[in-house]
């Protein structure tokens, strides 16, 4: 099965994005980017809610399951997803 996300390149916050096989259907399954939904970057999959947010919040001391109170539509498996392969968002 081919991702509709393109994890190749550099990340919005200029990381370079390489995954396994494993890694890169877990992420793309949990992700979406699409041009007309929060100016084209990378969201949790089926809501409007930017991946850098999550980091953003775990930076400023949040817990998973704070931020999963603020942002109902994203559920756990997503943030773990993302979390399971933090390598791809770091520079």
């Amino acid at each position: 099965m081919e991702s509709d996300v393109d994890l190749r390149g550099v990340c919005d916050n200029g990381a370079v994005l390489v995954m396994d096989n494993t890694a890169q259907k877990n992420f793309s399954a949990a992700i979406e980017r699409n041009p007309d939904i929060v100016s084209g970057a990378l969201v949790f999959r089926g809501t409007r809610v930017p991946v850098a947010a999550l980091f953003e919040n775990l930076k400023d001391g949040a817990s998973i399951d704070e931020f999963l109170s603020w942002f109902p539509g994203v559920d756990r498996q997503q943030v773990f997803a993302v979390l399971d392969d933090d390598s791809a968002f770091s520079a």
